[in-house]
């Protein structure tokens, strides 16, 4: 069993938070997680605001900096003081109460408490003064002093019926129940246990199931102890309330301990400390290790054991516990006890007799065995001689207290029979008047009702006035104008920040626009709007042009909203235009920029097409074939080209470092040096033709080789194919061939000197062939080796694949992750067979699909040849 050790730390936090919401003002909100105390001070508000700023800070920062929250409630006790401001001397003197609470100095406690409580009492404060009572009791229970605890406990809680504070009422019950749990009175403690979850909110329902699942536990009602105390674990793990889930696994370990499951006990206790040392709770790290302790013995580990209730017992005495101290000790006694050590044994038994006079039955065991060895047959006598008269103390009060109930039935029995004759008399006395009663009461019921409603009238007219007296304020100090209409929007007040902005009064504006509200503006869509406005009595917001007093059109957002009466029908309508012209203005200038930015890039669209070439090569030399061609943006950084020389079709599919503009340009310059390697120098090998290739993006780049210098540069595979022998030749740089061939062609002697660079995967009567490029780019690289080239036959039938990385590498599908390579070969593999007008559609549509919404990623190429 546990003592009440700062239980429901984050609740407390809560309550007192919720409070202030109550009490003060909106403009006494805290935001003092990043405010210092001179901060504060040197706000230059009022006296009363900064006392309350402080309190408030104290009740964020008490439990994880109680000495920085006894510092703040200190200096704004001395605020209030001087102010003389009572309530916050009260709440300041709480808040320096709790904060000495938290740091175990109880003497100081409860001399600031003393003090809170009186003022709290003479300003009649129910809130306050049922925190002050329950703080009592958690102290007095923390030290052991039961009737004093409960006294003060049942006092909070009357205050807290008297406000009906739903979490008060909770809290006081959790802590009346814990103290009927520590005095074994389990049944009884269930009562207020069930309350507090009952009436709690999230956080406190975990204390509540906590201790619920404790008391089954104290009835050995294992499984329904477990059930309360797995939910306990759940909500504290959902609120990170560590003392919860410490307190929790605690009890579950006595759970595991009662089932001999000792790992699983030893587990939980060395998580639940692990835990209570994390929020320095002193006394459940106290209990933990007691129960830790009872492990070892039951492992036979004594030293272990030992080192447990030493550990225990020093935080008992530090700050004054006396059950977890006995605890402590009737461990110790055991774990000498069988380490044969009988003398330390004896001296704390007796120091547990002393604390809690429980452990009888253990002392006698000790002290018969020890007995013959080192104590007199005069000592064992005594002892003796103590437990029978406690015995027959016992049964002479158990004797008077059944005379007692016996007188008390008698008398009661008298009194039940003297109230039946007086019953008898008065029921008589009842029906006679019954009558002439009836139609009095019906009267006063009428009187009652209408003066109820008078009174509510008259308070719901005063807080409509007090608020009609703030809007007023609000609306006269705003920069914005302001415009107050009726029900039907007849224009009945502006502010003076009407007239600063638009030049008129509510007289010349009135004379120029009218003066209902929706007749002065232009306003497109009006009638969805006041669809909105009139029928779901939605506030609406607009825009509109508005010509000033002075001859300047000013653009304006309004926002209109309705107020509505308790029958639900509008009677005002209040406007607040807010300037936005400057904006307008530079909206405008952007879309006149970004239409002039998208004019230029498409021009250079029309540049960089110009510079594609035309289809007819490869129609004359390979009728069935496909380009799917994708730009991420309107201009594109990949690039496919193609040219015939000498008998010989050269294609290539390039991807330029980035996309869009700076992927156009780069793009641009391998087109034109292609043509200035291929058609002006007649070269048309093709690794002669990335060779120079690099050489000349290097040159123009001008790249040195430096660090930190932009590796700009492209991926390409470019082929060469004799248009008689079908014999073709192959680069690239980073960008694969993907060869499709039918297994009757296939001969595997013909790339048996590139076998480090192909990938052969078997499907059905078609081989896959995948001719790998080599690792490195079309410019500056760490690597600069010559480009390798691969020649193969090519036969009737077979189909070649080039791609740059943006098909595999968009990112899309279900998880939102890239297509991948493998899914590509796998898509190219399936529907091979298909006319390449086909295939081109389907990972046209596939692509989508895997997109399904997201932005495209990189830009697209995909060419496609059957031979």
């Amino acid at each position: 069993m546990d003592f009440l050790y700062k239980i429901m730390q984050i609740i407390k936090n809560l309550i007192h938070t919720l409070f202030f919401i109550l009490v003060l003002t909106l403009n006494c909100f805290a935001q003092t997680d990043d405010k210092n105390l001179n901060e504060i001070l040197n706000s230059g508000k009022a006296d009363t605001m900064i006392v309350n700023e402080l309190n408030t800070l104290c009740e964020d920062i008490i439990i994880e900096d109680p000495e920085l929250s006894l510092k703040y409630s200190e200096k704004a006790f001395e605020i209030s003081q001087k102010a003389n401001y009572i309530f916050g001397k009260a709440y300041s003197l709480y808040n320096t109460g709790t904060s000495y609470y938290y740091v175990d100095d109880y003497e100081k406690a409860f001399l600031n408490l003393k003090q809170s409580e009186k003022l709290f009492t003479e300003i009649n404060n129910d809130f306050g003064l049922g925190s002050v009572y329950n703080a009592y009791g958690e102290i007095y229970t923390l030290q052991g002093e039961y009737g004093k605890s409960i006294k003060d406990l049942f006092n909070g809680l009357r205050h807290f019926e008297e406000i009906k504070n739903q979490t008060g009422i909770a809290k006081v019950n959790n802590n009346i129940g814990l103290i009927y749990k520590l005095q074994g009175e389990f049944e009884e403690a269930l009562k207020y246990f069930f309350i507090a979850y009952e009436k709690g909110n999230k956080i406190s329902k975990g204390d509540a199931s906590q201790n619920i699942g404790a008391s089954y536990l104290g009835l050995k009602n294992y499984s329904e102890a477990t059930k309360y105390l797995n939910i306990a674990i759940d909500l504290g793990t959902q609120n990170n309330d560590l003392y919860v889930l410490s307190t929790a696994k605690d009890y579950l370990g006595v759970i595991e301990l009662h089932n001999n499951n000792l790992l699983e006990a030893k587990k939980l206790f060395e998580e639940s400390i692990e835990m209570k040392i994390e929020i320095e709770d002193d006394q459940g790290t106290a209990v933990s290790l007691n129960n830790l302790g009872k492990v070892y013995i039951k492992y036979n580990n004594l030293d272990s054991a030992v080192s447990c209730f030493e550990k225990s017992k020093q935080i008992a005495e530090d700050i004054g516990v006396k059950k977890e101290l006995a605890d402590s000790y009737e461990g110790l006694a055991i774990a000498y006890k069988q380490k044969n050590e009988y003398s330390k044994a004896i001296e704390y038994l007796d120091k547990a007799y002393i604390f809690l006079n429980k452990f009888t039955e253990i002392n006698k065991e000790i002290v018969s065995e020890e007995a013959s060895k080192k104590l007199s047959q005069k000592q064992v006598e005594i002892a003796e001689e103590k437990k029978n008269k406690e015995i027959l103390l016992l049964k002479k009060d158990q004797e008077i207290q059944s005379f007692r109930r016996n007188i008390i039935y008698a008398f009661a029995l008298s009194i039940i029979v003297v109230m039946l004759i007086v019953v008898y008399f008065i029921y008589k006395q009842y029906k006679i008047k019954k009558k002439s009663n009836n139609q009095l009461l019906h009267q006063n019921q009428i009187i009652l009702q209408h003066k109820e409603e008078i009174l509510t009238q008259a308070e719901q007219l005063e807080i409509t006035n007090k608020e009609l007296e703030k809007l007023s304020i609000v609306a006269s100090e705003t920069n914005n104008a302001v415009i107050i209409a009726d029900g039907k929007g007849k224009i009945e007040w502006i502010n003076v920040a009407f007239t600063r902005i638009f030049g008129y009064t509510i007289y010349e504006f009135t004379d120029i626009y009218g003066d209902n509200l929706f007749d002065t503006r232009a306003i497109t869509n009006i009638e969805n709007l006041k669809e909105q406005l009139f029928e779901k009595k939605q506030a609406i917001t607009y825009e509109s042009k508005i010509v000033t007093k002075s001859n300047k059109q000013l653009w304006v957002q309004t926002s209109l909203t309705p107020v509505v009466d308790s029958y639900g029908e509008i009677y005002k309508f209040v406007a607040i235009d807010s300037d936005i012209t400057i904006i307008k203005e530079a909206e405008e200038e952007i879309r006149h920029q970004q239409k002039e930015i998208t004019d230029s890039i498409k021009y250079a669209k029309k540049i960089q097409s110009a510079n594609i070439p035309s289809t007819e090569t490869l129609v004359k030399n390979f009728s069935d074939h496909f380009i799917l061609f994708k730009p991420k943006d309107i201009v594109s950084g990949d690039f496919y080209w193609f040219y015939e020389l000498e008998g010989k079709t050269i294609f290539a599919v390039a991807d330029c470092t980035g996309h869009g503009v700076p992927g156009a340009f780069m793009s641009m310059l391998g087109i034109a040096f292609l043509k200035e390697i291929i058609v002006k120098e007649y070269i048309t090998h093709s690794a002669v033709i990335l060779n120079k290739l690099r050489k000349e993006i290097i040159r123009s780049l001008q790249h040195q080789g430096k660090e930190m210098e932009n590796k700009d540069g492209m991926d390409i595979a470019l082929c060469v194919v004799d248009n008689e022998t079908k014999l073709l030749e192959y680069s690239g740089a980073n960008n694969p061939l993907y060869l499709i061939r039918k297994t009757d062609n296939f001969k595997s002697e013909e790339f048996k000197e590139q076998s480090p660079n192909i990938q052969i995967l078997e499907s059905s009567d078609l081989i896959f062939i995948e001719i790998k490029p080599d690792k490195m780019p079309i410019g500056l690289y760490e690597k600069m080796d010559k480009f390798s080239q691969k020649s193969l036959q090519l036969y009737p039938s077979d189909s070649i694949y080039l791609s740059s990385d943006g098909y595999p590498d968009q990112f899309g599908g279900p998880k939102l992750k890239k297509f991948m390579h493998k899914r590509f070969k796998e898509l190219i593999i399936a529907n091979c067979t298909l006319p390449m007008s086909e295939q081109m559609n389907l990972l046209d549509s596939s692509i989508e699909n895997w997109k399904s919404g997201t932005e495209q990623t990189d830009d697209v190429t995909v060419l496609g040849i059957k031979i």
